[in-house]
């Protein structure tokens, strides 16, 4: 028994360790690094080339390498289909977009590259960048203009202006477009007759700068694979033990699951928290290895959206930000869990007259509220942590409602329920296409039973807020239900 006190001391010891290392004042050097270029270099680890002349590419293939690159070179035929399909990441892939040496027929070699794209880049292949390879820069527009109907599912049409030139059908959905288009100059690397890439990278570079968001994705691929490589590395060093090597690791990994909901026993989404705790400790590190960058300039961004067109987007932000679809179980009461009350009698159901009011211009043309729209009851489990991971008290949840977001009303009179209401709003659900509100009202409040909670024909999970929102929640809750305030003596009253 006298071990017990020794190991925990020992993992505690191991944790604090850990959290030292990944929290520990790396500000110092990441304070020095200020980008002030880009350097695509910095961030590649494999590329594909495919050209069908293997003697203009061997020395790009050669610099590629030179940087610690892996580069494929895949065979190139005609029948695309017999190219490799590649189900692993590469950032750039490196093409010829004149692979038929006729120059005149533009249309047929945009089809190709378009069409070799969609064979080579398999499941999970993930974003790319696309450099084109060419003595033609005047033809890049027509290459884009192209490749943006085909990313856009628009069938195009197979009239050219060349009768002659055989037309490679492109009705054809490009599933993983790349993130960004460069064009390459054939031309001015070819010299003496034969091909100089000295100054390949600052040519891709300038290419780049031209798109911040680009630069700005492969710069957070590299660092977040940079960061999770410190990761384990520290949580490996923690232990020098090589025979209880793998027994320790496990015990730290399960008390960093454990740690991240609260429940101290084995459930089945245990793993997954797991990496939920992961991910919380990559953030520092990310932050620590980019916070004193300067660039990609972000800061003179021009309204690229009408209210429209942003609506869904921010909608589906928010759905990322917000929401967490990962292990949820029936089964397990979690802090965070939303669920669809079935249960018409349960308390905590909002009635039509005390919900929040839309508004709407009548028949006169003026602005009306109404409270009949049709909505989808819910509720909140908001449990205090603590409270939670002592099983001290019975569950508390606050009922709310789901309704379609209303995208018709006059901004200046949105909605809004005061301190009483929580409001989420515009996001998308899981199994739901259309926008929605989310609102919670404080004023609800029920302590089901365990056995209730778990029981799907009263209450159905449908996910979880996650740790940033459910803490905002549980913040704005608290305001509200420990309000105070002071009832004076007035005259006539």
């Amino acid at each position: 028994m006298s071990k017990i006190p020794t190991c925990i001391g020992r993992l505690w010891h191991c944790v604090s360790l850990l959290v030292s290392k990944v929290f520990r004042s790396d500000n110092t050097t990441a304070k020095q690094i200020v980008r002030k270029t880009m350097n695509i270099e910095e961030m590649l680890d494999r590329v594909v080339v495919i050209d069908n002349l293997k003697e203009e590419i061997d020395d790009l293939v050669a610099k590629l390498r030179s940087y610690d690159i892996s580069v494929d070179v895949p065979e190139y035929t005609e029948d695309y289909s017999q190219l490799p399909v590649y189900t692993h990441n590469r950032q750039l892939i490196f093409m010829d977009l004149m692979l038929d040496e006729d120059e005149s027929h533009l249309t047929t070699n945009i089809s190709r590259v378009i069409n070799i794209l969609n064979h080579i880049v398999g499941e999970g292949f993930g974003p790319y960048g696309l450099v084109l390879w060419t003595k033609h820069q005047e033809k890049i527009n027509a290459f884009l203009t192209r490749l943006d109907s085909a990313a856009n599912e628009a069938n195009l049409s197979e009239e050219n202006s060349d009768n002659d030139e055989e037309i490679i059908p492109v009705e054809i959905t490009l599933q993983n477009p790349p993130i960004f288009v460069i064009g390459i100059d054939k031309v001015q690397f070819k010299r003496d007759g034969g091909w100089d890439f000295s100054d390949l990278m600052p040519h891709l570079n300038a290419g780049l700068q031209k798109s911040n968001a680009s630069y700005f994705f492969l710069r957070w691929l590299s660092v977040t694979r940079q960061a999770s490589q410190e990761t384990i590395a520290n949580i490996y060093g923690l232990t020098r033990n090589y025979e209880n090597k793998e027994k320790e690791i496990t015990h730290i990994l399960n008390k960093l699951a454990l740690n991240q909901t609260g429940i101290n026993h084995y459930y089945p989404g245990l793993t997954s928290d797991t990496y939920k705790a992961f991910s919380d400790i990559l953030h520092p590190k990310i932050n620590a290895l980019t916070g004193a960058e300067i660039i990609p300039d972000l800061s003179n961004v021009e309204t690229a959206f009408t209210t429209e067109e942003e609506l869904p987007v921010l909608a589906h932000l928010n759905r990322i930000l917000f929401i967490d679809e990962i292990g949820i179980d029936q089964n397990e009461i979690m802090p965070g869990n939303i669920y669809e009350v079935k249960d018409t009698c349960c308390p905590v159901i909002v009635a039509e007259s005390e919900r929040i009011p839309f508004k709407r211009k009548n028949e006169n043309g003026k602005w009306e509220e109404y409270k009949n729209y049709n909505c989808v009851p819910i509720a909140v489990e908001l449990t205090p942590p603590c409270d939670f991971s002592n099983k001290k008290v019975l569950s508390r949840i606050v009922g709310g409602y789901i309704v379609d977001y209303e995208a018709h009303e006059d901004k200046k009179r949105d909605i809004s329920g005061g301190d009483k209401c929580y409001i989420i709003r515009p996001i998308l659900i899981p199994g739901d296409e259309k926008i929605k509100y989310i609102v919670f009202d404080f004023r609800h409040l029920y302590s089901p039973a365990e056995v209730e909670l778990k029981d799907a024909n009263k209450y159905k999970v449908l996910f979880r807020a996650n740790h940033p929102l459910f803490s905002d929640m549980l913040q704005k809750f608290s305001s509200h239900a420990a309000r105070l305030g002071l009832k004076g003596l007035e005259p006539g009253k």
